[in-house]
């Protein structure tokens, strides 16, 4: 069984902080102010941890695409999405070869846009 981890996307901030104990935790859940973020239980071609809302660049059969990582309740998993609101195709990460994490939907609007509509 997989570890749980999460990050915290503090709203107010605009960036990522992490937790420091589990007091402060539980602030993070009852709060409007932070968003959680899951991590998928896997790494990149690199060693950085893949998290929900991650924008990855990942090679599959020899062709290239920018995906974000989402979840999808249909399948009860993490899924790569072809576009940002998730009405397009998407696939399953293990039918990936490689994954890259290259930003994430929190951080890097300018490359949310490339993904797709």
């Amino acid at each position: 069984m997989r570890e749980i981890k999460f990050r915290i996307w503090d709203k107010e901030n605009k960036r990522f902080s992490s937790v420091a104990h589990e007091e402060k935790f539980k602030n993070v859940i009852a709060s409007e102010k932070y968003i959680l973020v899951e991590s998928v239980g896997i790494t990149d071609v690199f060693g950085k941890e893949v998290f929900d809302g991650d924008i990855i660049k990942a090679e599959r059969g020899g062709t290239s695409a920018m995906l974000i990582i989402r979840w999808n309740d249909y399948y009860n998993g993490y899924r790569a999405y072809e576009d940002k609101h998730r009405y397009g195709r998407h696939i399953a990460l293990s039918d990936l070869d490689t994954i890259e994490v290259i930003g994430n939907v929190f951080e890097d609007e300018k490359l949310l846009e490339e993904v797709g509509a």
